[in-house]
């Protein structure tokens, strides 16, 4: 037993060491700037990149595609925040990826489908269930929902959380044509 016990401590006498640790590395993480669009700033870093081993887009690029869009512009001015972005691939939209902008206010989202290839918008959109009627939608929610006008071709956005606010926007692929500031 005891020729067992000066094995172990032979083999463990070379684990150890009088010496300091060396200095780990330290990585780095670059500083993300903030935008500003009038006198709303957008940090960057307070933007959640979902699936970032996903994401390969520039967030920086992205925003800055965004930012002078007159949509953005509403929204931002109006208290809203851009919450997320996420790279996607959606051959009904574009034949490449692209990168999906969440702007978010009160638990409701709009938002914008940016071809980062191109600098530019490609679409923009609500994402309010859409709701047409009970006995084909189900009851009707009990936070947001939108329906297509079919004579403008324009969606329109209801809040059904409080009486006081009613509609929210009304929006097309090109803009954001009715807008209630009180929500």
């Amino acid at each position: 037993m005891a020729s067992l016990t000066l094995i172990v401590l032979l083999v463990c006498s070379g684990c150890t060491s009088t010496n300091p640790p060396a200095e780990v590395p330290v990585i780095e993480t670059p500083t993300l700037p903030v935008l500003h669009h009038n006198d709303v700033a957008v940090d960057l870093a307070g933007i959640e990149v979902r699936d970032p081993e996903l994401f390969t887009a520039n967030l920086t690029s992205t925003i800055t595609t965004v930012l002078p869009d007159s949509r953005a512009g509403l929204l931002l001015d109006h208290g809203w925040n851009i919450t997320s972005v996420r790279q996607e691939f959606d051959e009904e939209v574009l034949d490449r990826p692209y990168v999906r902008v969440e702007f978010m206010k009160n638990n409701l989202s709009f938002y914008f489908l940016v071809d980062e290839e191109k600098d530019q918008i490609i679409g923009g959109y609500c994402g309010a269930k859409v709701w047409v009627a009970g006995p084909i939608s189900g009851p009707l929610p009990k936070d947001y929902s939108q329906a297509l006008d079919k004579h403008t071709r324009q969606w329109w956005v209801f809040d059904h959380r409080d009486e006081s606010v009613g509609m929210v926007m009304a929006y097309d692929k090109n803009g954001i044509y009715r807008f209630n500031p009180d929500f």
